[in-house]
Parts: structure tokens; C-alpha cells; sequence
């Protein structure tokens, strides 16, 4: 039908961008990291900052650029999970880590706010799905807190579920939109 042939070129075409948009991507952030090891002779501290800056941004892209197909892949159920056992505190905190750079910049802090967990809890997931999404929730918490603000994640247990949330103190989803947000 019409409706299948304009998914599949739309999908065709969200692949193709997203492969060219990967491509010079991988190249800018090659010769950024390049820059900044002193390949091409001694770089200033003010400079390495701007090449640190423009790193973590090609690394949100990358995720941006990840996020588009794999909701193509989500809507077509090709989406797999590689399950295995991780710690869980070593997991928060890198994922804090990645995102405390977008934090400094939108001046908002950063938490990891456990409730009576354990230090070696492990937790069943895929690790890099679990890390996109953590990604995504910390970045659009930062991107919509007041400059000072916190935004905390926090760890609760309820049996054998680990319940993961990212507070923030934005002003939330306005109301006439909450209803869609999901679609």
C-alpha cells in the first residue's frame, strides 16, 4: 500500500542520513581528539577546554543521531536487548560523569541520591540501551532546570525492581501536551 511504501523510504532515507551525518562526525571527532593529545604541537589550556566542549557535543550527537534509528527500529520491532549482570553504582556514576559537562554548562548540579542500596547491587540490562536513556533523561533534565538547580537521581528497591529516576526542577510538561507525549 501507499501508506507501507512511504515507511520504508522514510526509513531508507533515515538511514542514509544518518550514515552520512556518522561519517564526517567520526572525522571531526578523530582530529578534535587529535588536536587536543598535541599531535599538531603544544594547545593551550583555554583551547583544550573549547576542544572538550566540542568533543561532549559530538558525543551528544552521536546519541541524537543513535536515538533517530533506533525509534525506525522500535517501530519496525527489530530493537533487541543484550541482557547481563552489572553493578549498579558503578553504572550511575558513569552516567552522571557523561553528563556532568552538559550539567556545568547549564550550571545545574548533578546527585546520586540512593535509598539503603547496596554497594554491589547488581542489576540485569542492557547496558548501552539503558545508557541512551539515561542520557537522554540527565540531558533533557539539565536543558530544562534553572541555571543552579539540582537534578538527582535517585535509586529505590521494591523487592527485585530497581526503580531508577531522574528529578529535576524544571517546570515540567505543560499540560495541554501531555497527553501526546508518548506519540
Amino acid at each position: 500500500s501507499d501508506r507501507k511504501q512511504v515507511e520504508r523510504l522514510k526509513s531508507e532515507f533515515l538511514a542514509t542520513v544518518s550514515h552520512e551525518l556518522r561519517t564526517p562526525l567520526t572525522s571531526i571527532k578523530g582530529s578534535l581528539e587529535l588536536i587536543k593529545i598535541g599531535i599538531v604541537g603544544d594547545v593551550s589550556k583555554e583551547c583544550k577546554e573549547l576542544i572538550d566542549i566540542s568533543l561532549q557535543n559530538a558525543d551528544r550527537l552521536n546519541i541524537l543521531i543513535n536515538d533517530i534509528l533506533d525509534v525506525e527500529k522500535l517501530k519496525s520491532g527489530q530493537v533487541g536487548l543484550d541482557l547481563s549482570e552489572h553493578l549498579l553504582f558503578p553504572f550511575l556514576h558513569e552516567a552522571i560523569d557523561h553528563s556532568q559537562g552538559y550539567a556545568e554548562k547549564y550550571k545545574v548540579t548533578l546527585t546520586l541520591d540512593v535509598k539503603e542500596l547496596a554497594q554491589d547491587t547488581l542489576v540485569k540490562i542492557d547496558k548501552l540501551r539503558l545508557h541512551q536513556v539515561m542520557a537522554n533523561l540527565l540531558s533533557n533534565a539539565i536543558k530544562f532546570s534553572p541555571q543552579g538547580g539540582v537534578v538527582s537521581v535517585q535509586v529505590e528497591t521494591h523487592g527485585h525492581v530497581v526503580r531508577i529516576s531522574v528529578i529535576d526542577q524544571g517546570q515540567g510538561i505543560p499540560e495541554a501536551f501531555r497527553d501526546r507525549i508518548f506519540q
